[in-house]
């Protein structure tokens, strides 16, 4: 399960993107404070320059429009003031709505079969796969990744004494098929098991040496044989249609299948998050954008508060 731990700690990038919305929620304060003391000074002034009403006005509305802007992105992410206001704080206190939502969402629009397979069939998969394997280096880093986590398992195998196990019962029931008298008298025969030891261990090492050695002279012959194939896979149409076909089956299978535990786990992840600790992660992602709200709405605001001032200074 995921704890409310796991995300305590934000990433480096995360710190980047906190000092960036940091430096944009100081410009918007800055311009609200600029607007507050252009309205303080030309109200106080403007009785003596009447022109100064034009400035008193869109300072006025700059004010307004700064902190509308200032409440309506607050209240996203906390209670403006403290105050218990309705409808704010929306994303803590409807975390949990979110995380359904957004499993839902991923759930429909991106793990649907109709539209993987749509993805999928625009990819090319085979042809591009093809034309990524004769590259010789590509080959020979395929064959190295694959050798290594095949020589990893065999490594883990040979120190599994099930294993041995498995493979001794599995000739020891093969040579009962060959008589009820034999099959009683294997038992007491500890050259088997000596056999059977024996067997195991140098198929291992025989394994190792054919495909996890860099010198190994088979590496080398499997390494042409997929340059060969990946030659047929980037030029035979037809078996891309098949290999194609068969591969986003299989994957449209999978997320047919997996979309509903997927979206489950996402909602379930993001319910066992903390609130605030979920605020501090996503803010700084979002931010930055929402400042700029603030400045817009700090400019636009004058911007209508002058031309309102203009239109009844005209009218009136």
């Amino acid at each position: 399960m995921t704890t409310s731990a796991d995300i305590s700690v934000p990433t480096p990038e995360e710190v980047e993107l906190r000092a960036g919305v940091n430096q944009m929620k100081a410009v918007a304060v800055a311009l609200l404070v600029g607007a507050a003391i252009a309205f303080v000074i030309s109200r106080a002034l403007e009785a003596e320059q009447p022109w100064l009403g034009y400035v008193r006005a869109t300072a006025e509305a700059a004010m307004v429009g700064a902190l509308a802007d200032w409440f309506a992105v607050n209240a996203l992410f906390k209670r403006p003031l403290g105050l218990p206001i309705p409808h704010t704080a929306i994303v803590p206190e409807r975390k949990d709505e979110i995380g359904v939502g957004l499993g839902n969402f991923i759930q429909e629009n991106f793990l649907a079969g109709d539209v993987v397979a749509e993805k999928l069939e625009a990819t090319g998969l085979s042809r591009t796969l093809g034309e990524w394997l004769q590259v010789p280096e590509n080959a020979r880093t395929v064959v190295t990744e694959v050798s290594t986590i095949a020589a990893a398992v065999s490594q883990k195998l040979s120190h599994d004494k099930n294993v041995e196990l498995v493979v001794d019962t599995m000739l020891r029931d093969r040579l009962a098929e060959k008589g009820e008298q034999l099959e009683h008298e294997l038992p007491g025969f500890p050259e088997l098991h000596s056999w059977t030891k024996a067997l195991f261990s140098s198929m291992h090492r025989e394994f190792g040496e054919a495909t996890h050695m860099v010198d190994s002279a088979v590496r080398p012959r499997i390494e042409a044989e997929l340059v060969v194939l990946a030659h047929h896979l980037a030029n035979d149409e037809a078996l891309q249609a098949r290999i194609d076909k068969w591969i986003i089956s299989v994957i449209v299978h999978i997320a047919d299948s997996g979309r509903a535990e997927i979206g489950h786990l996402i909602a379930q992840t993001v319910e066992d998050w903390d609130p605030q600790e979920l605020v501090d992660r996503v803010e700084p992602h979002v931010g930055r954008d929402l400042q700029f709200i603030r400045i817009n709405g700090t400019l636009v605001g004058g911007l209508a508060g002058l031309l309102i001032f203009i239109g009844s200074e005209f009218l009136f």
